[in-house]
């Protein structure tokens, strides 16, 4: 396999990160994950313009003559990519603990490899747990995924797909996710002090396109507690049904109708 570093292509396995790099040293750095599936990068402008945005926020001044887009069609063929995902990392490097250089930061791209999430899995849906957390900085997609690697590795003996994160009473998203629920055939989604999610974007245009009705509201303990169905959306898991929470069946502990039909049509617009 084929990746990008240094503005060079060149193997994975020489690609290799400095130990001054802020994301290494300091979880900081830009994040961005996009599909590819069947040679064809899945709303990949999207991607793109959602990862200028992190950059943004995060200060940092990536070179304007690198053409990202190019770099991941480059190495679409290069790879000959059919079923993966391909992660993009956006870091400067720093030599001093105190001083830190925003400006002019390395580009790091690199394919792995990728499934769909089986359907059995999606027939039966998944389990998740809630935690209190409050990410820094929601709107910006970064490497820092600490309290997700924490709760995901270190509730020994559960095992679930998520976890949806907690401020106060609102459940806001999930640590790798967007969360959506349904109640009395509406479509009831958090739209503040979230990361704004491409899959997450794709299923309110289905929605649109059905006459769904959208509500955009923060979620809390009750809201969940009697919503008729929950769903998590992310570009790894697609829209992926919540039938368990903390243990306990959500609703009939079967993936809903609306969530059904939500899958079957996100389906068909996938490359391929």
């Amino acid at each position: 396999m084929i990746g990008f570093i240094n503005n060079k292509y060149i193997p994975i396995k020489q690609m290799k990160f400095s130990h001054t790099n802020l994301s290494l040293s300091r979880g900081f750095g830009a994040f961005e994950l996009v599909m590819c599936l069947n040679g064809e990068i899945f709303r990949k402008e999207d991607h793109l313009a959602r990862l200028e945005k992190t950059l943004e926020i995060l200060g940092l001044e990536l070179n304007r003559d690198i053409d990202i887009s190019l770099v991941l069609q480059n190495l679409v063929l290069k790879n000959n990519l059919n079923s993966h995902l391909i992660k993009i990392i956006v870091s400067s490097s720093s030599k001093l603990s105190d001083e830190y250089n925003l400006k002019s930061p390395g580009l790091f791209v690199w394919p792995v490899s990728f499934s769909v999430p089986a359907p059995a899995l999606v027939n039966r849906g998944v389990s998740v747990i809630i935690r209190d957390y409050s990410r820094f900085l929601p709107e910006a997609k970064t490497t820092n995924y600490l309290a997700s690697v924490y709760y995901l590795s270190g509730e020994k003996g559960k095992k679930f797909f998520d976890v949806l994160f907690r401020t106060g009473n609102e459940v806001r998203e999930a640590s790798r996710s967007n969360v959506f629920l349904v109640k009395d055939s509406v479509l009831i989604t958090p739209e503040k002090n979230i990361l704004m999610g491409i899959t997450r974007k794709v299923v309110l245009e289905i929605a649109e396109t059905l006459g769904i009705k959208v509500k955009y509201s923060p979620l809390s303990d009750d809201d969940i507690k009697n919503s008729d169905e929950i769903f998590l959306t992310g570009t790894s898991k697609g829209i992926m049904p919540v039938t368990m929470i903390e243990g306990m069946n959500e609703s009939s502990g079967l993936p809903g109708p609306m969530t059904k039909l939500l899958i079957q049509e996100y389906n068909t617009l996938l490359p391929g």
